[in-house]
């Protein structure tokens, strides 16, 4: 067992939307397991008792783990960015170990594609899916999300058999783009934001929204702000001054009001509206 004493709330982090690539194992209310396959390695983590994040690995390094879970980020500073604002202090309040991931960039281009008109249950069923159909196993880890060459052969009937409907032309084809270097997960983070958002949009199936999700939750742009139906209610209920009429005016006001961290402030006041509500 191996431990890193940074402070996060791995439960949080991990079912609050950012990515479907960890699976909740037990019974364990208090602390438990998630377990994924990244990088042909299996992995295992849970909150520590005594703070930060216990883990065990088939073979990822501890920075490896360090970014996946964004424990690289700091978090004082960024809630001292943040929490001027008394909606987002509140959300910090309760949720402030929460971070922000760093997914592999196909299983999450792939993951926010399938997401859209999809609940948060079954997006995670699909993507379990796919992998568990295609990718390769890790004992008593599960199974790897595929790679890209792997899903263009696939192709697109398979994938709508499996329930991805509408969006099934959509994964096939974006999976053709990155196998064959039309679009590039290195070659967008060397981007500046507004460049990088528009050439994430390149793979099918991809708008303003997924684009920023793809951004924010695996390619390091913090400064992403992705505009679902939760957080439009948001900015309609409680930042009426910042709703610009459309995505990017919108965004680019949280932008002003957050700065470089405006995507962990949309993070808290996702997850804190949700909980709210299902309260």
């Amino acid at each position: 067992m191996q431990h890193i004493d940074e402070r996060i709330d791995v439960a949080n982090t991990l079912e609050s939307g950012q990515s479907f690539l960890w699976t909740r194992e037990g019974e364990d209310e208090e602390r438990p397991w998630y377990t994924a396959v990244v990088d042909g390695e299996g992995i295992r983590v849970r909150d520590a008792p005594e703070g930060g994040v216990e883990y065990e690995t088939t073979g990822l390094g501890g920075s490896r783990v360090r970014e996946l879970l964004g424990l690289d980020d700091d978090l004082d500073e960024v809630h001292d960015a943040v929490t001027d604002d008394e909606r987002v202090a509140r959300a910090v309040d309760e949720y402030g170990g929460m971070r922000v991931v760093s997914d592999p960039f196909f299983p999450c281009a792939v993951s926010f594609i399938v997401s859209a008109q999809n609940r948060i249950p079954r997006i995670r069923n699909l993507v379990n899916e796919i992998a568990r159909r295609w990718g390769d196993s890790i004992e008593d880890y599960g199974h790897g999300f595929p790679d890209p060459k792997t899903i263009a052969e696939v192709g697109e009937e398979p994938l709508r058999e499996l329930g991805l409907g509408y969006r099934a032309p959509y994964v096939a084809e974006s999976a053709r783009l990155v196998a064959d270097g039309t679009v590039s997960a290195d070659g967008i983070r060397r981007l500046p934001y507004d460049e990088a958002h528009g050439a994430v949009q390149e793979l099918v199936g991809v708008g303003d929204k997924v684009g920023d999700c793809i951004l924010l939750f695996s390619l390091g742009f913090g400064e992403a702000v992705p505009l679902d139906t939760w957080m439009l209610q948001v900015v309609e209920n409680h930042y009426p001054e910042m709703d610009g009429g459309t995505y990017s005016e919108t965004a680019d006001a949280f932008r002003e009001r957050f700065g470089e961290h405006a995507g962990y402030a949309q993070n808290y006041l996702f997850h804190y509206e949700r909980s709210v509500s299902d309260s």
